[in-house]
C-alpha cells in the first residue's frame, strides 16, 4: 500500500535559506523540522525550542526534557510537544506539536547553543488555520489516499502531484515531497488501526 502524503500531514515549504513555514489546519499535528545537515548524533547535545523568542516551548539536555510537570515549560505546550529519541543519533531535533491551536501559530526557533562549531539556530514559522498561499490551494490534492480504493488510482495521485510539482517552479520556490511505502516498511499494515 503507497500513500502520498497530503491532507492529514503537515505542508513544509521553503522560503528561503534555514526559514521553514509549516502550515496545518486546527487540530491537526504539526512537525517542526530541525536536522543539522552534518548529521551529527546529537544525543548527548543541549537543544532548545522557543516560540516568538521568549515562550519555552521544549528542552532537550542530553537525554533530560521538559515533564509535564516543569515549571519551566511553557503552559500553552504542556502535555503536547514532544521529539523523535529514535531520530536524534541522526541530527534531529525536530519536534511535533500535537492538536495545534491558532494561538500556536508563530515565530519558532531551534537552538544548538554548544556545537563544536558554534551556535546553530534554527526559524521556523507556523501558521494554523487556513492555508494562506494561493498556489498550493488551487491545486487538488488527494483526501486520504490513493491505490487499493474505489475510484481512485494512484495516477490519479500523480497527476495531482505533478499539478503541484509545477506550480511550485512557476513561483520559482522550492518543494520536498515525501512517499511512504507503509507495508515495505512494516510488512503489514492494519488499516482500522490507520483510520483508513
Amino acid at each position: 500500500m503507497s500513500m502520498i502524503g497530503c491532507c492529514d500531514l503537515d505542508l513544509i515549504l521553503l522560503s528561503g535559506p534555514g526559514d521553514v513555514t509549516v502550515k496545518v489546519t486546527v487540530g491537526d499535528d504539526a512537525i517542526l523540522p530541525c536536522s543539522l545537515s552534518t548529521r551529527e548524533n546529537i544525543v548527548q547535545n543541549l537543544f532548545q525550542w522557543r516560540k516568538d523568542g521568549q515562550k519555552k516551548v521544549f528542552l532537550y539536555d542530553g537525554g533530560l526534557t521538559y515533564s509535564i510537570t516543569s515549571p519551566h515549560q511553557d503552559e500553552q505546550f504542556k502535555g503536547r510537544v514532544f521529539h523523535f529519541p529514535d531520530q536524534l543519533q541522526f541530527g534531529n531535533a525536530s519536534i511535533v506539536i500535537r492538536n495545534t491551536k491558532v494561538t500556536d501559530s508563530g515565530n519558532y526557533t531551534c537552538d544548538f547553543p554548544h556545537l563544536e562549531t558554534g551556535r546553530l539556530i534554527f526559524h521556523i514559522s507556523l501558521i494554523v488555520g487556513e492555508y494562506f498561499d494561493k498556489t498550493v490551494s488551487e491545486v487538488s490534492i488527494c483526501e486520504l489516499q490513493y491505490g487499493f480504493m474505489p475510484r481512485k488510482r494512484t495516477t490519479d495521485a500523480i497527476f495531482a502531484l505533478r499539478m503541484l510539482m509545477e506550480k511550485y517552479r512557476e513561483g520559482q520556490k522550492e518543494q520536498h515531497c515525501v512517499f511512504v511505502d507503509l507495508e515495505k516498511a512494516y510488512d503489514r499494515v492494519l488499516r482500522e488501526e490507520l483510520g483508513f
